[in-house]
């Protein structure tokens, strides 16, 4: 990971960076010759020549040919956001001059009568995307597999076509929805069950992100445990065996990651929540920092460059701190003889909070000093919501005379933008963060793994070290 988050400097020729690494090597190299582990440091090295070259065939794997003249394109409409006065949309299945090719393509359009799974025909010039702008690194693109964009004008014909299992879904899913919900609640719901985001709301979206709530509607560890403690609870009205219910279980999230087009926090929750049924199953102890790395290797293995991915890293570093940061706190606060569960919530608040001011700093420079009160008043409403809708829309869908239940699980939501609208206007609230850089970052986890339970060191060697790593890491990365 670290390979990969250094390899676009290397290959930029960033003079500092590539100092920086050939000192922090040499370093390295003498511990090791030193310390008589010489094989350790080949095999990192190792690692990390390949993480460098995983960089490279990422980043051009991605990047297409060029298309100087105007081509025709004929392609299927996979996805449509709408806008004021225009709608982007995903084109997959794409044929330039009637050969097919292996991308999609994000076209902007202002013709209305373009629908979702129609088969378009039209006349443009498609245009190779950057996947880095100002050092921004413009994931949108690369989410979406489309490492060309075009705008939709001179249209040749529109046709019918085909929908693919996971938007039949995602139809029915809307439609229900909409005919039940007030469309800015809909969109909430949307968003937290099915991961569709096209039509939340901006204002609530950046009244969450703005009061520190983000997270709820991104679907994440919190979404899929309570999934999880679901599926568990019908399935143990069957008594299988524990091997039946995890492989009912393992189809069921590999389903649901399907349906959430494999979004990188939903594989990491799945990914992480069945290695740790598995562990039980099997009797062996659930490490839970193996667990996030070996996750985190799975999918860049498949998406190398989601490692400037910011939901990826926030997702990742947010889990990080509750593994590594939470433990220390919870103990700090049993101190104040607090109740055993209240310390333990609190310090998952708190660690989480504290944990990503770093990557806060690098992805937004500013944080709302309020956000720690907003999260532990809006993540319990949220979890009965979240409940709730689950077992209340599987009633009605049942019982369709009871969908007045569903007015429950919209006040709820409704509750929870209304306080996250609160928060987010509470301007006083905002500290704005100096910008940081990914070397800072690396060097602020790397502290905070040393300091914590997992390393076995004198505290004396700690409060040494750890402070050594940050101003070394704040030096550092002031310079590149």
């Amino acid at each position: 990971m670290l390979a990969l988050s250094f390899a676009r400097h290397i290959f930029d020729l960033s003079i500092s960076y590539i100092i920086f690494l050939t000192l922090a090597i040499l370093l390295l190299l003498y511990i090791c010759i030193k310390y008589k582990c010489l094989k350790r440091f080949v095999l990192l090295f190792c690692v990390f020549v390949f993480g460098i070259s995983y960089y490279f065939l990422g980043f051009y794997t991605f990047s297409g040919i060029d298309y100087p003249q105007s081509v025709l394109i004929e392609a299927r409409v996979e996805s449509i956001t709408n806008y004021t006065n225009f709608s982007t949309c995903i084109l997959d299945d794409v044929k330039i001059n009637g050969n097919h090719r292996p991308f999609k393509i994000t076209a902007t359009i202002s013709n209305d009568e373009i629908k979702q799974s129609n088969i378009v025909v039209f006349e443009s010039k498609i245009t190779k995307v950057k996947l880095f702008d100002d050092d921004e690194f413009n994931s949108f693109y690369y989410k979406n597999d489309t490492p060309y964009k075009t705008t939709i004008n001179d249209i040749v014909s529109i046709k019918n076509g085909y929908k693919k299992l996971n938007e039949k879904i995602h139809d029915a899913f809307n439609n229900f929805v909409d005919s039940n919900f007030d469309s800015s609640i809909g969109g909430i719901i949307k968003s937290v069950i099915i991961g569709d985001k096209s039509t939340l709301n901006k204002d609530i979206k950046n009244s969450f992100s703005s009061s520190g709530i983000a997270h709820l509607l991104a679907i994440s560890g919190l979404h899929i445990s309570i999934i999880i403690l679901c599926i568990n609870f019908i399935l143990n009205k069957f008594k299988l065996k524990e091997k039946y219910n995890f492989i009912i279980l393992f189809i069921l999230l590999t389903f649901y990651c399907y349906i959430c087009n494999f979004s990188p926090s939903v594989v990491r929750a799945s990914l992480m929540s069945l290695m740790f049924i598995s562990s039980n199953i099997v009797g062996r102890k659930y490490d839970k920092l193996t667990s996030l790395a070996l996750c985190a290797i799975l999918i860049l293995l498949f998406k190398p460059l989601y490692i400037f991915d910011a939901g990826f890293l926030l997702s990742f570093g947010c889990v990080f701190c509750i593994f590594v940061i939470s433990p220390s706190i919870c103990s700090l606060l049993e101190k104040t003889k607090l109740n055993k569960k209240v310390c333990s919530n609190l310090s998952v608040v708190l660690s989480v909070q504290l944990g990503l001011i770093p990557l806060s700093a690098m992805f937004y420079s500013s944080i709302n000093l309020l956000s720690l009160l907003c999260n532990i008043i809006c993540v319990p409403l949220f979890e009965f919501a979240f409940i709730l809708t689950f077992i209340i829309s599987f009633v009605c869908i049942i019982l369709p005379f009871m969908t007045f239940l569903l007015k429950v699980v919209e006040l709820l939501y409704w509750l929870i933008s209304n306080i996250s609208i609160l928060f987010s206007n509470a301007t006083f609230a905002f500290l704005t963060l100096p910008k940081t850089n990914s070397m800072f970052v690396v060097g602020f986890y790397s502290a905070c793994f040393y300091l914590s339970n997992f390393v076995n060191e004198k505290g004396l060697n700690k409060s040494i070290v750890c402070p050594s790593i940050l101003i070394v890491s704040y030096t550092c990365s002031l310079f590149v």
